[in-house]
């Protein structure tokens, strides 16, 4: 087999849902705990993270330093992984402080190589940051596709995401 014909096989496009998420204010807090503690408070954070993942049955494709890349074969298992996160946060409140933000989206990218590239991963990403602490955003494209969730989004908001222009986003009502 070919070089070529190898890479080409490693690439293909796919339509995927992805959840990122972003400790709000993560800078300050490292700064104000000291580098051991936020390591102890970071791995409590992300074992809520990955248990979230897991049960909603989601993959982990990267650890940013104080956020998390998954992907998902559906929105709606993305959303429920998003809502078990903020629950168990609120329930467990951190006692370091910790807020977090968290954005969906479906779109389809291209694979490679174990990543995920293209403007759709771009857009979840900068739709994560439109959100505020303890809130879940979604795009317009997953709200679209679940109808029986309709009642949980707030009216959506339009949000001009850098370099993407304008986007209907959706907040997510995830208390109990």
């Amino acid at each position: 087999m070919t070089a070529v014909l190898e890479r080409e096989l490693l690439t293909m496009r796919t339509r995927t849902t992805f959840l990122f998420t972003d400790i709000v204010g993560s800078t300050d807090i490292l700064t104000g705990l000291g580098e051991e503690t936020w390591l102890q408070a970071l791995r409590e954070h992300n074992d809520i993270v990955q248990a979230a993942v897991d049960t909603h049955g989601g993959t982990t494709l990267k650890f940013l330093g104080d956020g998390w890349m998954v992907t998902f074969s559906c929105p709606r298992d993305a959303l429920e992984a998003a809502v078990a996160i903020q629950r168990a946060l609120a329930q467990e409140p951190s006692p370091y402080g910790f807020r977090v933000r968290i954005g969906v989206h479906s779109g389809s990218v291209l694979a490679e190589n174990g990543d995920y590239i293209g403007k759709d991963v771009v857009l979840a990403s900068r739709i994560t940051q439109e959100a505020g602490a303890n809130e879940i955003v979604a795009s317009a494209d997953v709200v679209d596709v679940l109808h029986d969730y309709e009642e949980r989004f707030d009216g959506g908001r339009l949000a001009h995401l850098r370099g993407l222009g304008p986007h209907l986003i959706f907040g997510l009502h995830w208390a109990a």
